[in-house]
Formats: C-alpha cells, sequence, structure tokens
C-alpha cells in the first residue's frame, strides 16, 4: 500500500540510472527482484544480527533458509552499492538554495501521499518529533540528550493520537521550516516550532475538524490564538516564558503545594485557557478549545505508599 508500483518503479530507474552513470553497465535491476531486496530490509528491522553477512550463514544457530533462498549475498550487495532514488545530474533548488534531501525527496513525497491515501480519519492528532537510530556520519545527524534514542535524524511527524498512524513526516533540514504565504501574517516572526505546526495543518484540507496535541516545544500564546481564530483546536503543554506573562502560579509556588494541586486562569479575550498541575513534576498547559470542567481523578504512584493512590485536588481559578 505504501511502496506503490509507480514507486518501485521509479527507484528501479533511478538506480539502474546511477549504475550506468558510474560504468557499471552490466548491473539489472527488476521489479521483482527489488520487492525482494526490500523484503530482506524489513526482516532485518525484527529479526537482528551482529552483522549484515551473518544472513546467509549456513551455521545451525544462525541459519535462515528464506534469506539464502530469496537472494545471493553478493546480489544483495550489488543492489545496496547501486541503490539510488534521485537523478544527481538533476539538483532541484528551493528558493535558490539546494535542497539538502534531494537525494531522498522523491519517496518522502511518494510515501507522504500514500500515508494520506485513506484520508485523515481521527479525530485527534498528534504532532511531534521522533528520532531514527543513525551512528554515521552525516551532516544532518543530530544529538539530543537525554532521548532514548540520542543520535540519528530528527523528523517531524504527524500521527493519529490514538492509534499513533502517521499522515505525513519531514526530516528536520537543519533550519526552520517553510510556511505558505498564507500562513506569514504581516508582523509575525515564527520560529521553528511554530513553522512545523502550520505546515503539518497545511496538509489537511479540513483542520477545523480535527483536535491538535503537542508538546512544550512547539507550544506558545500566540500560536494558539491564531489557530483559534482559524476555528481550529489545539492543546498543548508549554513552557512558562510562552504563555503571554500569564498571572498563574510559579513552579516556587508550587511546589509548596500537595500533588494533584493546580491552578488555572482563563483570557475572555482570545479565549485561550491556561493550566499549571504539580504532578512529578510542575505540568503548564495552554488551550483554545478546553475548560477546567469537569474534573477527574488520575491514579498516581506514590512513593511514600508505594501504591497507585488517587490524589485529591485543590484549585485556584481567576478570569482575566
Amino acid at each position: 500500500m505504501f511502496f506503490t508500483d509507480d514507486l518501485v518503479n521509479h527507484i528501479v530507474q533511478q538506480s539502474v540510472s546511477y549504475a550506468t552513470q558510474n560504468n557499471r553497465h552490466q548491473f539489472t535491476l527488476s521489479s521483482d527482484c527489488f520487492k525482494k531486496f526490500l523484503g530482506f530490509l524489513l526482516l532485518t528491522g525484527y529479526h537482528s544480527l551482529p552483522q549484515e553477512q551473518m544472513y546467509w550463514s549456513e551455521e545451525e544457530d544462525i541459519d535462515i533458509g528464506i534469506v539464502r533462498k530469496c537472494m545471493s549475498k553478493n546480489r544483495y550487495i550489488e543492489i545496496k552499492r547501486n541503490l539510488h532514488f534521485s537523478d544527481n545530474t538533476n539538483i532541484p533548488l528551493i528558493n535558490g538554495n539546494k535542497d539538502r534531501l534531494f537525494k531522498i525527496r522523491p519517496i518522502l513525497d511518494e510515501l507522504n501521499k500514500a500515508f494520506m491515501q485513506f484520508g485523515v480519519f481521527s479525530y485527534n492528532i498528534c504532532i511531534d518529533e521522533q528520532m531514527v537510530r543513525y551512528y554515521g556520519h552525516h551532516f544532518l545527524k543530530q544529538f539530543i540528550r537525554g532521548k532514548p534514542i540520542r543520535f540519528g535524524f530528527k523528523q517531524w511527524a504527524m500521527c493519529c493520537g490514538v492509534t499513533g498512524y502517521c499522515y505525513n513526516a519531514d526530516i528536520y533540514e537543519g533550519k526552520p521550516s517553510r510556511i505558505s504565504e498564507e500562513d506569514n501574517l504581516e508582523g509575525n516572526t515564527y520560529g521553528l516550532g511554530v513553522s512545523v505546526i502550520l505546515n503539518k495543518i497545511a496538509t489537511i484540507d479540513k483542520p477545523e475538524e480535527h483536535c491538535f496535541y503537542f508538546d512544550n516545544f512547539f507550544t506558545s500564546f500566540d500560536l494558539l490564538k491564531n489557530l483559534k481564530e482559524r476555528n481550529i483546536p489545539a492543546t498543548g503543554t508549554v513552557r512558562c516564558n510562552r504563555m503571554n506573562k500569564c498571572p498563574i502560579k510559579t513552579d516556587k509556588e508550587m511546589k509548596k503545594e500537595f500533588r494533584g494541586a493546580f491552578d488555572y486562569r482563563y483570557d475572555e479575550i482570545n479565549g485561550i485557557f491556561g493550566l499549571v498541575w504539580k504532578d512529578n513534576s510542575i505540568v503548564k498547559m495552554l488551550s483554545n478549545h478546553l475548560e477546567v470542567l469537569p474534573l477527574g481523578r488520575v491514579p498516581r504512584w506514590s512513593r511514600a505508599e508505594k501504591k497507585n493512590i488517587n490524589s485529591t485536588t485543590q484549585c485556584h481559578y481567576k478570569l482575566q
């Protein structure tokens, strides 16, 4: 469903062309052979061995007969050597600059089209960053301290908030993403996080029919105000310096409260709701469609009692 016949034929064509450009005229590749190659890559994703060559080993403890029957090791290495997705002689320019991802841009665009082939069928949509593990040398490789995957390629993904199905994904190119002219409002300077949100929302035909969620890397008062004016519901955790000087309890004050205590304010003019809640740490949130009611209880782990308990709640509320 995702690697369509058109995409497979494009990869086969570009791989043969790349081999010819490098004087490897004897190289040939068919669509069926490439699908076998792709199937092997998918197999290695969940059946891991220390070395690539070991997949063709006949030793009893690691014998994988399905791989040897599918493709020889030399044929696999030959395809891997010549695998290509774009024409090196025709590098596209974007705003006068070379596309940093031009080598894989065709496959990224086709996969994003395939992700959308069923439409955006979920109401709750999450926009976040994710890491693709990579330890080699590449100028786009990122390092994020404290993450489960610290080294690799960072990409922005828009996914279903319930199932995790991906609707759209883009690799971070090391500079702020571009936003459409209609979103480039006068007097507004967008940062990286805001531009990512606006770019992702622009890929949906009727964004006002969905609810978007994101974390404090993206959320700001100005972003939620912009989305509110376009009738797009959104909610996200937020950093204190992006709450438009909201007179809410500070982290220092909240740390003196018991677990489960919270404080909130509501901007009646712009329709923005702000909340701070004490959990394991202090959590702050902004929303342009939610309210504090109804209240509920969430079981949380108590270190003192060594069990899950339902924390009592206490709130402070003012209109601003």
